[in-house]
């Protein structure tokens, strides 16, 4: 009994600890307005994603550009090259037709990511997922 006493105060030690924890995380974020997913895309980055095509982007663009949609642009030598975020191309996903993943399956499914020899495999993994995921 008292194993199990002992072991509901740790619970309740980490629980406050995590929450204490992800709250000055976000108060951090906040303060240097990092609250945005930060990765931007390149157009020529966009024809390796799913369901796209070099075609299929440039001619999304286009229209987009053309029914006043703007995307973010920055300097590259002489020229402007785009700089897109993870709005931007939900939206051309959203502007191609491509259902979404939460659209498409009504229930939620769980990935194990395994890996017994250690190192930062999974980290990359897990994280390159849920950014993935993130998305659509």
């Amino acid at each position: 009994m008292e194993n199990i006493e002992q072991l509901r105060k740790v619970a309740t030690r980490a629980g406050k600890l995590l929450t204490s924890l992800s709250e000055s995380i976000r108060q951090q974020k906040e303060e240097l307005k990092l609250t945005e997913f930060y990765q931007e895309y390149s157009k020529a980055a966009l024809y390796k994603l799913p369901k796209l095509s070099k075609g299929s982007v440039e001619y999304a663009v286009a229209e987009m550009e053309a029914s006043g949609y703007i995307f973010k642009k920055k300097p590259s030598g002489n020229t402007m090259k785009y700089a897109m975020t993870i709005q931007n191309v939900i939206d051309l996903y959203f502007h191609r037709k491509v259902p979404k993943y939460r659209d498409r399956f009504d229930k939620a499914f769980t990935i194990f990511v395994c890996n017994l020899k250690g190192g930062g495999s999974k980290t990359v993994s897990t994280a390159s997922l849920s950014h993935a995921f993130r998305a659509h």
